[in-house]
């Protein structure tokens, strides 16, 4: 019995490192931004982004297919839209522009490219694609995660990380 102890108390401890030891599943990551001031920029993005903005723009990419209106998009507030088509080396695309107050927006599925600039931001993001951050960079600017580690104050100068593990965010930029 006295043998017994120690070993179980060693298996108990040796579980846990074995578990944490093996290599991450591909899979979704996080951002979350609290109290934001700056640009945002999330690009190949699939999953979900809820937010809201104090004042500033929303730009989202769309398919040019949805025709000549941007009203069908989940973006609520004081907004002045306005809807803007370029090609590009896989067709044409639409960019919704909306400038206002108060916005608040809930996109899901495949976003190819959403980016947020103003003040006031809250942001979360589940999912997997890439990411591009920069603070306004003359004081507070608010501050963020990504992927579950703790919380820092939103960067002075452009900075571009993955959302999500490696291997999912190398999976999606592959299409």
């Amino acid at each position: 019995m006295r043998r017994l102890l120690p070993i179980l108390l060693l298996a108990l401890f040796l579980v846990p490192v074995a578990g944490a030891v093996r290599p991450q599943a591909p899979g979704d990551g996080t951002l979350s931004v609290r109290n934001g001031e700056g640009d945002i920029r999330l690009l190949a993005v699939r999953g979900a982004l809820v937010g809201r903005l104090g004042s500033g723009v929303i730009e989202v990419e769309v398919e040019a297919s949805r025709g000549d209106s941007c009203d069908e998009l989940p973006i609520f507030g004081e907004t002045k839209t306005e809807l803007r088509k370029r090609k590009s080396p896989v067709g044409t695309v639409a960019l919704c522009v909306l400038r206002g107050a108060g916005i608040r927006f809930r996109l899901t599925g495949e976003q190819s490219s959403v980016h947020v600039n103003g003040k006031d931001i809250d942001l979360s993001v589940v999912g997997k694609g890439g990411v591009m951050l920069k603070g306004r960079g003359d004081g507070p600017d608010g501050s963020y995660s990504l992927n579950g580690a703790e919380y820092q104050s939103l960067p002075d100068s452009v900075d571009w990380l993955l959302l999500g593990s490696p291997a999912a965010a190398a999976a999606v930029a592959r299409g």
